[in-house]
């Protein structure tokens, strides 16, 4: 048996990693791979939840906005100049 040799390892499917991200985006990405490991979520799973948390932060600014927009119309306040 000592001339059996390995099989070659099947090409990787998929594109390789080469966006570049905030140093900062490191600890989000490691703790949300944890938590994605932790519930044991599949790929269906994991999908919904990045939609849901897309439409929750959009539900926010478009909040945010609102009562900007509000403050600035309706209290009549300025947005001073850029010097």
């Amino acid at each position: 048996m000592a001339g059996r040799s390995r099989p070659k390892r099947a090409k990787v499917r998929g594109n390789s990693i080469k966006a570049q991200f905030a140093a900062g985006l490191a600890d989000i990405i490691s703790e949300t791979t944890r938590l994605w490991r932790k519930h044991h979520l599949g790929y269906d799973q994991t999908k919904y939840v990045v939609e849901q948390a897309r439409r929750r932060c959009r539900a926010a600014l478009k909040t945010w906005i609102d009562t900007v927009m509000f403050s600035i119309v309706f209290l009549d306040l300025t947005v001073p100049p850029h010097i």
